[in-house]
């Protein structure tokens, strides 16, 4: 419930499921164990949302960025996987130049160390900033990551977005923990 008081730089989130029982289990089969087959049915599960909620020819998807650490540790972005799965099977446009310096891991720290970590780690280049400008305009964005958990990564994230050209940003998560 403390979400509710929190200011955030996003407008909405709709999570899928509580992160618990299957869904816990099938996200770290995904995200740790590298069944990658899941992304598949990660994907239609966000088109339907997407679909029956938005208009999909007016909005922008952007996955979350990966660490540096989870890159090397599994060799892709889990999020951006299914983005571009969306994207190829149903034409919904992409974004993936939002990127994260290195840092620490967020899921071992709290709320206030979450945000602390993440303060000026997320940026564009200025050739991607000019290119979200032109993709955003009029559209809907969607911040795309797998877990809720104290809003730190969407709202950053959104904040920066809508510094750089999104009117408003609407974040899809999988599961809400």
């Amino acid at each position: 419930m403390r979400c509710r008081r929190e200011n955030f730089s996003f407008r909405s989130n709709h999570s899928f499921w509580d992160y618990d029982g299957d869904a816990k289990r099938m996200i770290g089969f995904y995200k740790f164990d590298g069944i990658r087959v899941l992304s598949r049915f990660f994907a239609v599960k966000l088109w339907h949302y997407i679909r029956k909620k938005y208009d999909p020819d007016t909005i922008l998807l952007v996955p979350a960025p990966c660490s540096h650490a989870r890159m090397k540790k599994f060799g892709f972005n889990h999020i951006e996987k299914i983005a571009g799965l969306v994207k190829r099977m149903y034409g919904i446009r992409i974004f993936t130049g939002l990127r994260r310096r290195r840092g620490l891991q967020l899921k071992k720290l709290d709320r206030e160390h979450r945000k602390l970590e993440l303060r000026g780690k997320l940026y564009m280049t200025a050739a991607d900033t000019e290119r979200f400008r032109r993709l955003a305009e009029g559209r809907t964005v969607i911040f795309l990551d797998d877990i809720f958990t104290t809003g730190t990564t969407a709202s950053e994230s959104a904040g920066i977005l809508m510094e750089k050209g999104a009117d408003t940003v609407d974040i899809i998560t999988f599961a809400l923990d």
